[in-house]
């Protein structure tokens, strides 16, 4: 099986593949794997014109609404490779109830929402490290300030439903902190649909959820969230 493609941004990207064509190549792609035969040219077909579309979903997950820097794409572009590669490893098992693109977009999403968990506990890790071995208490202040003003507020920076709360300046670090208040599962809802910009049947591929689900969850996540932001009522109201 050769190599799965590196994502190339170039404007000659083959064009989608239309629902019947995709099915004819699956079908020789499962045939040939089955045989034990060589299936690169079906699956070249069936990958090419949606690695950019996985590249950008990664890229832009992985941003999380901020303005996309170097590192950004220089991670984004080993995801996606690897993202392709975990598509090869389950396509035999892709029964095709929906498309391939949904399909491998899902896949891509958690690829590059792992790629953020893992950062975030380096950057975790990090700070205990450094905690440790310095005892100055302003150092620890500081790097703690850091530490909660980087990853949480990038990542949900793009969430403007709830923008009118807050004001513009503060906006960021206050929804950053209300987010961490918030369940796992409503977090990564709020990220996928506000900061993402998925659509709701997307959302449902991704996390593997009904679309009643999806909806639900979107609208208890945006209550909880702007709750937290709002902060209890005053006392004796």
């Amino acid at each position: 099986m050769s190599a799965p493609p590196r994502p190339t941004h170039a404007p000659d990207t083959p064009a989608p593949l239309t629902q019947e064509r995709e099915r004819q190549l699956l079908a020789l792609y499962r045939a040939a794997h089955a045989a034990g035969a060589p299936a690169d040219d079906a699956l070249s077909q069936l990958l090419l014109p949606i690695t950019d579309q996985l590249h950008a979903t990664i890229l832009r997950v992985l941003a999380g609404g901020r303005p996309i820097s170097a590192p950004d794409r220089l991670a984004a572009d080993d995801l996606t490779h690897d993202a392709l590669v975990s598509v090869i490893g389950a396509l035999p098992s892709f029964d095709g109830t929906s498309r391939l693109a949904t399909w491998a977009t899902r896949i891509a999403i958690n690829t590059a929402l792992t790629h953020r968990r893992r950062q975030r506990l380096r950057a975790h890790r990090s700070l205990s490290s450094t905690e440790q071995h310095t005892p100055d208490p302003l150092r620890s202040a500081a790097d703690s300030e850091l530490v909660r003003d980087s990853e949480p507020r990038s990542e949900l920076a793009g969430l403007t439903r709830v923008s009118s709360i807050e004001p513009p300046d503060d906006h960021a670090s206050a929804v950053a902190a209300a987010l961490l208040t918030l369940p796992t599962d409503q977090q990564e809802v709020l990220l996928l649909r506000d900061a993402r910009g998925l659509d709701y049947q997307h959302i449902a591929a991704a996390l593997d959820v009904s679309l009643g689900t999806v909806k639900s969850r979107l609208f208890r996540a945006r209550m909880s969230l702007r709750a937290a932001l709002q902060g209890p009522p005053p006392t004796g109201a």
